[in-house]
């Protein structure tokens, strides 16, 4: 029989014995589950809408005449000018930025912050010692002053301050208000033995003035570092040299060393420029000063470490005589009244009262020293609390700056906290020789460091990418179906 050869045609039917296929396997994958209404990616975005009310808007204006009063005592320039009431303008402000802060909802968000929570507490506190005090009425009297003229600024900062922005606006306002500080000093500045004092105001005394303009010199370093126009840089950097000058001739010696713990932190925490910059320029700093300020101006700073200089300026030794007695009555104080204090501006009745009673002629002047003041008049319980505000708002900064510095566009705000912790570094050693414990300076710093870090959290909660990862959404498992390989011909043999 001949070979019969012949093409296998395609089957109609399965084959019975297929030869197997390679199948792939199952797999699962993550399928994000359809929202019609996404929730929003941080509460600071759903501030968003507020921030457009009329409200928010008004109030940020309020809060911006509110800084750059307080800072620039433009109500007292005017006052000591034409003799009118210097009160009813700020005061007329203040009531305005804490009735809008509460209708923005601006109470619950500095209740939400830790600074904000230990500023509270520490005026609670100083509610509950008033019924203790040596003098009740007058440590009453105290306690309104202190929520209204100083605690407010927190809560209205902390409230009305919204973006990023309006946080650049602010430390613009309080840099101006310094520009008024300068020009004050130029034009009203008295010699008392050399030393510059203003006639006026709140910030009269030298050692008071020195203590203001430290604090004010890093909001002029942020307008230098900032993205502004060049006129404002060269106005900025002419202001920090003034300034310097300026508390250079207060002969304070306190000043001194608060200036000294700036430059060791800006020489740590700055960048190269900076750090270079403090390192020619303070030398060059120093050695004008010297050549300019009056030989007993330089005698004065030369009792800090020399026993000679002390002994020709007896003023200077006197002075720092009666500081040392004062910080000893005070810790004295604290001891004997650990609970409650003597009651809250009241401690210099009582040395002068008590030195009396021993037959002794007491000093009648406050503590000058901040933290002692408030150990003393409000006991340890208060102590805690000043400190735990302060020690929460320097951390606040430090996490800042430290999740702004790798972010380009967040580089102004990596220098607003650089700016505000040197400026809170600065006047925090600066009160260590003043008492200056119920005033508004460190609750305003505390509501700004408040401010910027939300207003960052908002900034990145805008910019951040949308996955199905880090979506708030759940996200369930879906089986894929395995997917089987066609029918093959040439899986078959071709002749048979």
């Amino acid at each position: 029989m001949s070979e019969v050869s012949f093409r296998h045609p395609l089957p109609s039917k399965p084959i019975a014995k297929p030869v197997a296929v390679a199948q792939k396997p199952a797999t699962l994958t993550a399928v994000p589950l359809p929202a019609p209404n996404p929730v929003p990616q941080s509460a600071a975005v759903a501030q968003d809408a507020i921030d457009t009310s009329f409200a928010a808007t008004m109030g940020f204006r309020v809060a911006l005449l509110m800084v750059f009063l307080r800072f620039g005592f433009a109500h007292e320039i005017i006052s000591a000018m034409l003799g009118l009431p210097n009160t009813l303008v700020l005061f007329a402000t203040i009531v305005a930025g804490i009735a809008l802060t509460v209708m923005v909802g601006g109470v619950r968000q500095t209740l939400a912050s830790t600074p904000g929570r230990w500023w509270v507490a520490f005026a609670i506190w100083f509610a509950v010692t008033v019924p203790f005090s040596t003098w009740i009425s007058d440590s009453a009297h105290q306690f309104n002053g202190y929520w209204l003229n100083a605690l407010s600024i927190l809560f209205v900062i902390v409230g009305l301050v919204r973006n990023l922005k309006q946080f650049y606006s602010v430390m613009w306002a309080v840099a101006l208000a310094g520009y008024v500080n300068v020009l004050t000093a130029r034009m009203f500045q008295t010699d008392e033995m050399g030393r510059l004092s203003i006639p006026f105001g709140s910030i009269a005394n030298s050692n008071d003035y020195a203590a203001h303009m430290l604090l004010m010199v890093p909001f002029f370093l942020f307008v230098a570092l900032g993205k502004s126009y060049k006129f404002s840089k060269i106005t900025s950097g002419a202001a920090i040299v003034i300034s310097l000058y300026l508390i250079a001739k207060t002969g304070s010696r306190g000043g001194l060393v608060a200036f000294a713990a700036v430059a060791v932190y800006m020489l740590i925490r700055a960048s190269s420029t900076v750090r270079f910059a403090v390192i020619a320029g303070v030398p060059l700093i120093l050695g004008a000063l010297l050549v300019i300020l009056p030989s007993n101006i330089v005698a004065r700073y030369s009792t800090l470490w020399s026993d000679q200089a002390g002994a020709a300026d007896q003023g200077a030794t006197e002075s720092m005589t009666t500081r040392e007695y004062l910080l000893k009555t005070s810790l004295l104080f604290t001891l004997e009244h650990p609970i409650f204090g003597v009651g809250v501006g009241q401690f210099a009745n009582v040395e002068g009262g008590e030195a009396r009673a021993d037959g002794k002629h007491g000093a009648w002047q406050v503590p000058h020293n901040t933290y002692t003041e408030v150990s003393s008049e409000m006991g340890i319980p208060g102590f805690a609390f000043f400190i735990g505000a302060m020690g929460s708002t320097l951390l606040l900064l430090n996490r800042t700056y430290k999740r702004c510095r790798n972010i380009p566009r967040l580089h102004d705000a990596m220098n607003a906290a650089f700016c505000l912790t040197a400026s809170f570094i600065g006047f925090g050693v600066a009160i260590t020789f003043l008492s200056m414990a119920y005033s508004f300076y460190l609750p305003f710093l505390s509501g700004m460091a408040v401010a910027l870090a939300a207003a960052v959290d908002k900034e990145l909660a805008k910019t951040a990418p949308r996955t199905a990862t880090d979506s708030s959404r759940p996200q369930f498992m879906k089986l894929t179906p395995a997917v089987r390989a066609p029918w093959q011909p040439s899986s078959f043999p071709q002749n048979f």
